[in-house]
């Protein structure tokens, strides 16, 4: 079994230091886009989920609540995805906004699920250790 929450920051910050030496974006948390799924990466205002696949943006520790939150309002942000990608005429950019649902529809829960655990414990999850509910 797969554990539900990877923590990709120590590899990201490995990544980002050997490829660039420096920070790739540099969002401000106040501007984050509404769409972006809760992890330890975010996009601000200039995420539209057509241009942000070549750069990760900057670590955010996420609340609990705005975890929740976001998975509460999910179906909102996979119509407005589902929505841009029938306006795309440009089938990489419509693609993107399909992409960027699937997750919702398989495995998200699971990792949001095994994310509060870690916003809570601070620690990865074991296998046999409840998670807590979205």
């Amino acid at each position: 079994m797969q554990p539900a929450h990877w923590n990709p920051v120590p590899y990201a910050r490995r990544l980002v230091t050997t490829t660039t030496g420096s920070p790739v974006s540099t969002g401000v948390w106040a501007e984050r886009h509404w769409l972006n799924a809760p992890g330890p990466f975010y996009g601000a205002n200039t995420d539209t989920m057509e241009f942000g696949r070549a750069a990760a943006p900057r670590h955010v520790a996420w609340t609990a609540g705005s975890v929740r939150d976001w998975w509460r309002d999910r179906e909102r942000v996979r119509e407005r995805a589902l929505a841009a990608a029938a306006e795309r005429e440009a089938e990489d950019a419509a693609q993107g906004h399909r992409d960027f649902v699937a997750p919702i529809d398989d495995g998200l829960e699971a990792y949001l699920r095994g994310y509060l655990f870690r916003l809570d414990q601070r620690r990865e999850p074991r296998p046999d250790e409840p998670l807590p509910r979205l």
